[in-house]
């Protein structure tokens, strides 16, 4: 199998060399690694630039611009949209990739060809899971119910029609891996920390306002997702359960 690394990056001028050469020590190189810029204001562009001019290896290299802050869905269909590799590996730019990712996901895809989406486990910091062997897959239920995988920590099917919900700029991850996961029935997930991040995804912190964003971009998903599967009898349903993680959350505070 062949991967493209589709990288948005938004003011990450401090973080962006970490992650692309996490890209390029791979044990098992990717065909390209394609950053898009969503109209950073640091000097993230010149950052990556001065890095590509120094690299001097065999993948290929390429940083396309985007005008307007559009939103990370944005970015990632952009780079979706022209790369070449069999499989896209999503990486935000402020993560990084375990030196063995795109072997190990590679050995699972050359045995399991039938794989549209596969996710994995990541680590905060360094990485503490070693492979369990166990291939699980994931069901649209899962996705109802909680987001299973974070972006960078997921590879995706080239070829396949479905896209980022370019409307959306919470929750677009888990919007696409439900619809996904609806259409193909084909999702599966391996226990091992392949991607290091800087903190927990379900960590709490944050303005009041932007965990509301964040909860209003799951709700919209619960709507989208019962008004195409003619359900919109449950949404009301889904609007309480997300309401009530809301809630909880809200008291719970900041982890």
């Amino acid at each position: 199998m062949t991967f493209s690394i589709v990288i948005p990056m938004y003011n990450s001028e401090n973080i962006i060399v970490q992650t692309l050469n996490s890209c390029i020590t791979q044990t098992l190189l990717p065909l390209e690694i394609i950053v898009v810029d969503d109209a950073s204001t640091d000097d993230a562009v010149k950052e990556v630039r001065r890095w590509m001019t120094q690299y001097k290896g065999n993948v290929k290299i390429f940083l396309e611009c985007i005008e307007a802050n559009s939103g990370p869905s944005t970015a990632r269909n952009i780079g979706w949209n022209i790369a070449k590799g069999d499989y896209i590996s999503f990486l935000d730019a402020d993560d990084s990739f375990v030196s063995e990712k795109l072997a190990v996901v590679n050995r699972v895809l050359l045995k399991y060809t039938n794989i549209i989406l596969l996710g994995h486990e990541y680590g905060v910091y360094n990485v503490e899971t070693k492979s369990s062997n166990l291939l699980k897959q994931l069901t649209t239920k899962n996705f109802l119910k909680k987001n299973y995988m974070t972006t960078s920590a997921v590879v995706i099917k080239q070829d396949i029609s479905e896209r980022f919900d370019e409307t959306m700029r919470y929750t677009e991850d888990q919007d696409l891996f439900l619809r996904l996961t609806k259409r193909y029935n084909k999702t599966y997930y391996i226990k091992e920390e392949l991607v290091l991040r800087e903190r927990n995804m379900n960590a709490g912190g944050g303005l009041s306002a932007n965990l509301w964003a964040m909860r209003s971009g799951e709700i919209k998903m619960y709507r989208k997702f019962c008004k195409t599967q003619g359900l919109m009898v449950l949404f009301p349903l889904f609007l309480g359960y997300s309401l009530a993680k809301h809630l909880l959350k809200s008291l719970k505070g900041p982890a």
